[in-house]
């Protein structure tokens, strides 16, 4: 199964070059990105970079992964946008119902304060 954090690590690895770099873009420890990558390699079965004691060089199968990779995160990100949108309570509609003596001296100082707390909101009658 593959991980969103490995696809991560692995396309963070490729734009940094260097495992402390990545580190440090992602928050993590190099040894934590080290073990992610060799979890991910061995979960695909194939090797994704030619290391040497300081470099990483992206191997012909981390090439041909790399677009897809970059594909997949974009499209999770997409994703969660949705899902973040989804439950944006800005985007659903409210009723009030209220009395005729709440309605002319309580509703009014409300949705006066509501609106300007959240300006974004539409409000319609």
């Amino acid at each position: 199964m593959i991980e969103s954090r490995h696809l991560q690590v692995f396309v963070t690895l490729v734009e940094a070059g260097t495992m402390r770099k990545a580190a440090k873009m992602l928050c993590l420890t190099p040894s934590a990105v080290s073990h992610a990558l060799k979890t991910f390699e061995d979960s695909l079965g194939c090797v994704l970079f030619d290391r040497t004691t300081r470099t990483l060089h992206l191997s012909q199968e981390g090439s041909r992964f790399l677009v897809e990779a970059r594909r997949l995160l974009d499209g999770l990100e997409n994703f969660r946008s949705l899902a973040r949108d989804g439950g944006d309570w800005r985007k659903a509609r409210l009723r009030i119902g209220a009395s005729p003596t709440a309605c002319q001296y309580l509703i009014p100082a409300v949705i006066r304060e509501f609106k300007e707390s959240c300006p974004q909101v539409s409000i319609q009658p």
